[in-house]
C-alpha cells in the first residue's frame, strides 16, 4: 500500500468525520457462525465475538454496554487496557465517574524524585555516563517526562490522569519556556495541583494555580515589584492579564448559555479594561520564593528577588510586603482597600473573579470541548454552566459536579448524538497515540527494564504547548467542511501535511513507537506486539471485531472495515493480518474522530 493512499485517507476522511452517518448494521452473515460487527441500543448481554447460530439478528445479540462504555473511556482516559475495560463494562457511566473518582493518583513531585534515581541510575549501571558525549546532561523537565510516561502506560487512575491533561491545557505551563524546563520538581509539583482540584473547587484551584512558583515564573509575577517610578519600575501585567483572559472570564460577556452579550449597537461587550489589568497586576506584587531549595540549601534564608535557581518550586511563592503595592486598587467593580496585607488583596482579587458570571460558560464549553464535542450545544454548555454556579447543593465550583455534568450529558450519552452531523471532535495527538499503545504489549529490554521516553515524533507534549495560549485555540476552525458551515474544530490547528504524512508513515509500525529513556550509542526502541490477538488472525471478521473493540469501541463503519478486509486477504503471516488492516483504522474517521 503506497504512503499516498494513506494520507489521502487520512486528508479526506477527517475532516468529514464529523458528519459521518454511520450505517447502523445489527449482525454479519459471514461464515456461520454469525458474528457481531457492531454495537448498537440493546441491553448489556456477555456476548462473545462470535455467536451461536440462533442467535437473534435484530440486535437483541450486541454488546451494547460495550460500546457505550467504549465511548466513555475515549472521552474520558488517556486510552484503556483492553483488560481493565473488560471490567468497566459491567458498571454504568455515573458509577465508573464515581469510582475513578475515588482511585488514588501518584504524587507526581514524589514519583519524579524516586524514578530519576532509578532511570538515571540504570543508565549509569549500562556504562553511560550523565555529561558525556554519549549521553549530554539532560534538563529537569525530562525528569518529569519520564515519571508521567512511565505512569501513564500502567496506571489505573484513568478519568483523573485525562482530566489533569485537560486542566493542563487552560492553566498553561511550558516547557518551552527555559523557567519551566529546567525544574522538574516545579512542573511534577504544579502537575499534583491539578490532580489535587480535579475532586476539588474551582476557586481553591485558581489559587493554588495563581501561587505556584511554576506559574509565576511563566507568566513573571515571581519577583512582580510594586511601582518604584523614579527607577521606572511598574507591576507586571503578565499575569493580570491572562488570569482574566485564559483562566477565568474570558475576553467577552457571555449569556450563560456561552452565547456574546451584546450592546445596544449589536457588539461584542468586553469583560474589562486595560485599566482593570494595571489595576490587578498590583495585586500580584510582592511574590517570590516560599522556600530556598535544587541548587542551595533548604535552610537558606529566603528574599524577594532570589534568583530561580535558587528557589524550591514546589513551595507556594510567599509574599513580602514591602514590595507589594499597598495603596488602593479596583477592577471590574471592586475596591480593594489600600494597607491591608498582600495576600489579602489575591484573596479578595480571586473571590471576585470567581464570583464572575462568565466563568461558568467560559470555562465550562472548554472543558466539555476537550472532553466531547467541539460544537457543545448552548443547551449543554448552559447545563453545565448551572452545575458551576450550584452543585444542587448549594456550592459553587465543584469541579467534580462539573465534570459530571459533562461526561453524562445527553449529547456525551446518547445515541442521537452520534449521528449529529454538528457533533464529535478530532482527538489530539497525544490522546490518540496513548489509547493505541494502552492495547500493545510492550516487551522489556535485554534486561528486563521498561523505561520509556516521551515519543519524539509527536508534535503535542505534556506541557510543551507553543504558548500560554496552549497547543491550540478553542475557536479555531479549519479551512473547509467545518469553516463553511461556521462550526470549530480547535484540534485541526494541530493537523496539516506534515503532521498526517507522520501519522500514515507510523499508522503500520509495531515497533520504533516508544523509545528507551535515554540517548546512548544503543540507541533503540521497545518491541510491542499484539500477539494476543494471533489466535483470530484466521477469522477474518472475529479480528475486525476484536480491533473494533479495542481501537474504536463499536464504531468502525462498513467502509472502513471493507478497506480493512481488502488489506487482510493479501496478508499471509498472522502478525501481517493484524497490522496492516491497523494501519488503516489508525488513519480512519472512526479512530481520529471521537463521535
Amino acid at each position: 500500500m503506497k504512503q499516498s493512499f494513506y494520507v489521502f485517507i487520512c486528508f479526506n476522511l477527517l475532516s468529514i468525520g464529523l458528519f459521518a452517518q454511520g450505517t447502523i448494521t445489527y449482525g454479519g452473515r459471514g461464515v456461520k457462525p454469525y458474528q457481531v460487527i457492531a454495537s448498537d441500543q440493546a441491553k448489556l448481554k456477555e456476548t462473545p465475538d462470535t455467536l451461536k447460530d440462533d442467535s437473534a439478528m435484530d440486535g437483541t445479540g450486541m454488546d451494547y454496554n460495550w460500546y457505550n462504555m467504549g465511548r466513555l473511556m475515549r472521552q474520558a482516559t488517556l486510552g484503556v487496557n483492553f483488560n481493565d475495560m473488560k471490567e468497566f463494562v459491567k458498571m454504568t457511566p455515573e458509577k465508573w465517574i464515581d469510582e475513578q473518582l475515588k482511585v488514588p493518583s501518584p504524587n507526581m513531585l514524589e514519583k519524579t524524585l524516586k524514578d530519576q534515581v532509578i532511570w538515571r541510575g540504570y543508565v549509569k549501571s549500562l556504562g553511560f555516563d550523565f555529561g558525556s558525549d554519549t549521553l549530554p546532561f539532560l534538563t529537569g523537565f525530562q525528569d518529569f517526562e519520564f515519571a508521567w510516561w512511565n505512569h501513564n502506560l500502567g496506571n489505573k487512575d484513568y478519568l483523573k490522569q485525562r482530566l489533569a491533561f485537560v486542566l493542563s491545557q487552560i492553566f498553561v505551563i511550558s516547557a518551552s519556556a527555559d523557567a519551566i524546563r529546567a525544574h522538574a520538581r516545579g512542573v511534577a509539583s504544579f502537575y499534583d495541583v491539578l490532580l489535587k482540584h480535579i475532586s476539588g473547587n474551582f476557586r481553591d484551584l485558581l489559587m493554588d494555580v495563581s501561587l505556584h512558583p511554576s506559574m509565576g515564573a511563566y507568566l513573571s509575577h515571581f519577583n512582580n515589584s510594586k511601582s518604584i517610578p523614579e527607577r521606572n519600575i511598574h507591576p507586571d501585567e503578565n499575569y493580570a492579564r491572562e488570569i482574566m483572559q485564559l483562566f477565568t472570564i474570558g475576553l467577552h460577556q457571555l449569556n450563560i448559555d456561552g452565547s456574546l452579550k451584546k450592546d445596544s449597537l449589536g457588539n461584542p461587550i468586553p469583560t474589562y479594561t486595560q485599566k482593570d489589568i494595571k489595576e490587578l497586576a498590583k495585586v500580584f506584587t510582592g511574590l517570590s520564593a516560599g522556600r530556598a531549595g535544587q541548587f542551595s540549601n533548604p535552610n537558606t534564608p529566603v528574599n524577594f528577588g532570589i534568583d530561580r535557581w535558587q528557589t524550591d518550586f514546589s513551595v507556594p511563592m510567599a509574599m513580602y510586603e514591602d514590595w507589594h503595592e499597598y495603596g488602593g486598587k479596583s477592577f471590574l467593580g471592586l475596591y480593594i482597600p489600600a494597607g491591608q496585607k498582600g495576600m489579602k488583596d489575591i484573596e479578595m482579587a480571586v473571590d471576585h473573579l470567581f464570583r464572575h458570571p462568565n466563568i461558568g460558560p467560559f470555562i465550562g464549553k472548554q472543558l466539555i470541548q476537550k472532553l466531547v464535542t467541539s460544537n457543545p450545544s448552548p443547551t449543554y454548555i448552559k447545563k453545565v454552566a448551572e452545575t458551576f454556579n450550584d452543585n444542587g447543593k448549594g456550592v459553587r465550583g465543584d469541579m467534580a459536579a462539573v465534570f459530571k455534568a459533562i461526561l453524562l450529558h445527553p449529547e456525551a450519552r446518547s445515541c442521537e448524538s452520534l449521528y449529529s452531523p454538528i457533533q464529535g471532535k478530532l482527538q489530539e495527538p497525544l490522546v490518540l497515540f496513548l489509547e493505541r499503545i494502552r492495547n500493545y504489549i510492550i516487551e522489556p529490554d535485554i534486561n528486563n527494564k521498561i523505561l520509556v521516553g516521551s515519543p519524539w515524533f509527536l508534535n503535542q507534549r505534556i506541557f510543551e504547548a507553543s504558548s500560554v495560549f496552549n497547543f491550540y485555540q478553542p475557536s479555531y476552525s479549519p479551512l473547509g467542511s467545518l469553516r463553511n458551515r461556521n462550526l470549530l474544530g480547535p484540534e485541526f490547528q494541530l493537523h496539516n501535511s506534515s503532521t498526517a504524512v507522520n501519522w500514515a508513515n507510523l499508522g503500520m509500525e509495531e515497533k520504533h513507537l516508544l523509545g528507551y529513556a535515554w540517548q546512548t550509542k544503543r540507541n533503540g526502541y521497545y518491541d510491542m506486539n499484539l500477539s494476543e490477538l494471533h489466535p483470530y488472525s484466521n477469522d477474518m471478521e472475529s479480528l475486525l471485531n476484536q480491533l473494533d473493540k479495542r481501537f474504536t469501541r463499536g464504531q468502525l463503519t462498513s467502509y472502513t472495515r471493507s478497506y480493512m478486509r481488502r488489506i487482510m486477504d493479501d496478508q499471509l503471516k498472522p502478525q501481517d493480518r493484524i497490522h496492516k488492516p491497523l494501519g488503516i483504522l489508525f488513519l480512519s474517521p472512526e479512530y481520529n474522530i471521537l463521535k
